[in-house]
């Protein structure tokens, strides 16, 4: 009896352990409603009571955009809250796997209904949403570990003024605005004042990988911003130096056919002038596939490269903009975007403005004549830094997109006819039956089926053990009547 009872409470004792395990495997950023997780942001991180607010106008909108492989949840929600005494609550989410993309709340009147008020002094009321954060992202499994270095950052400040200071691969950037232009339900001049924190590495910036906290006041009320996608997105190397980048777009851009349509509608072959050459050079990372869109697919304005690209991986690309001497029609110059860890070509356009006269282009010949100078005439390239990636412990695979800056659209003219194209990096809806929505499915099962696995597996093992000890107990007690028997 005494065996059996011991047991017993071996079995209880595994059980509790193995709970937290079952509730670790599971937690997963997305698996929870974005309705869910904004309610308990207000509440827990802002501390204000939503239990005395009526919910009205509720808008809420699922989708699987192209442009993140159809593999990333994005969920949409606005919402209103309105107190008995005229106060009024807006809130508005956008939140990716689980990840707050934008979160932004309005607060209309006197908002009386607080638990836990955050502090009048705008640094004080930042450090106590990062303090409120971690544990708030704990139970909703978003990795809080940007949260945590950030407010180690600001706790040597006295004072929220505007300033920049970098800690390892982390950026951060503040300000304090009086009177500024805002476009908000409080107003369209406000008071603000936030920090940006940034991922950035030799002079590069990921500005998709971020985290962000905004205060903005009038005599209308006040808002909040937040914004967390650092636990989101990993980070590719730059092994393509600027200068070895722009020696690649040179000889692109200048084997670029521009025509024009002529009065006759007989094509005009364009000579610009590059003697005054002039450039605008920048990189910026962008997701794997913020190429994989709809207009993409029909004309092929974009090359993602010879290697396949993860969706929540943020990749380097150089952007030039090669600029005439003087315009021709609406067309101010060339832009050409190089991968900057391949050396690939990711586009090369007209870069101008929609208008009359407008030219339009044809992609680049193999052959014809330089435009631009030769890229052996330039100087010896300088020693090329590089971004040092580093792993993320929850990188689930978040919006406001880092954009490249596209040419304004001209017509383009191909063998096959005449398109118009536009480039923007704004997400667009998967339908319900399409491959995205089907591939974000089956992740989903594939977790689903992995938290199972987990599940499955403690049980097995407990039994397991639990067979061990009966086992042995049953092998004791037989042993015990053996002596016994022996003895009489």
């Amino acid at each position: 009896m005494k065996l059996v009872c011991i047991t017993i409470v071996f079995l209880i004792f595994l059980s509790l352990l193995a709970a937290p395990i079952m509730q670790i495997s599971t937690a997963n950023a997305a698996d929870f409603s974005a309705k869910e997780e904004l309610s308990a942001f207000v509440t827990q991180v802002l501390g204000i009571d939503l239990s005395q607010y009526n919910q009205t106008n509720e808008n809420y909108k699922i989708k699987y955009p192209s442009t993140y492989g159809g593999v990333v949840k994005e969920e949409d929600l606005t919402s209103d809250y309105y107190a008995n005494d005229g106060s009024h609550i807006q809130v508005f989410a956008v939140i990716y796997n689980g990840y707050p993309g934008m979160i932004i709340i309005d607060c209309l009147g006197s908002t009386k209904y607080v638990n836990q008020p955050l502090p009048e002094n705008k640094l004080n009321a930042a450090k106590t949403v990062l303090a409120r954060y971690p544990s708030f992202a704990a139970a909703y499994g978003i990795d809080s570990q940007a949260a945590v270095a950030a407010s180690t950052m600001l706790e040597p400040l006295t004072e929220l003024v505007t300033t920049e200071t970098t800690q390892g691969n982390m950026k951060m950037e503040a300000w304090a605005r009086i009177n500024s232009d805002w476009l908000s339900l409080i107003g369209s001049t406000v008071n603000d004042t936030g920090i940006d924190w940034t991922y950035t590495a030799k002079g590069y910036d990921a500005d998709k990988k971020c985290l962000r906290v905004t205060f903005a006041e009038s005599e209308q009320g006040f808002e909040v911003i937040f914004q967390d996608t650092w636990g989101l997105f990993q980070i590719a190397d730059v092994s393509v130096s600027e200068f070895e980048a722009k020696n690649i777009a040179r000889s692109t851009a200048s084997k670029l056919n521009l025509t024009s349509v002529g009065a006759d509608n007989s094509t005009v072959v364009l000579h610009p002038d590059w003697s005054g050459e002039r450039v605008d050079a920048r990189l910026v990372m962008v997701p794997g596939q913020v190429y994989n869109d709809s207009l993409n697919a029909e004309i092929h304005y974009a090359d993602s490269g010879s290697i396949v690209r993860e969706p929540l991986m943020l990749y380097p690309e150089w952007v030039f903009i090669f600029y005439f001497d003087k315009n021709i029609g609406d067309m101010t110059g060339v832009q050409v975007g190089v991968w900057g860890d391949t050396g690939e070509i990711v586009l090369c356009t007209a870069y101008g403005h929609y208008g009359n006269g407008a030219p339009i282009w044809t992609p680049p010949s193999t052959q014809g004549h330089e435009l631009l100078p030769n890229a052996t005439d330039l100087p010896t390239p300088p020693s090329s830094p590089t971004l040092t990636p580093i792993s993320s412990p929850n990188s689930s695979p978040t919006n406001t997109p880092i954009q490249t800056q596209s040419p304004n659209p001209t017509t383009l003219q191909t063998t096959t006819g005449t398109q118009t194209p536009t480039h923007t990096n704004t997400p667009t809806q998967a339908p319900s039956a399409s491959p995205q929505t089907s591939a974000a499915s089956d992740l989903a099962s594939t977790q689903t089926c992995l938290n199972t696995t987990d599940l499955i597996a403690t049980i097995l093992t407990l039994f397991i053990l639990t067979a061990l000890i009966v086992a042995t107990a049953f092998r004791q007690k037989r042993k015990q009547r053996r002596l016994i028997k022996n003895r009489l």
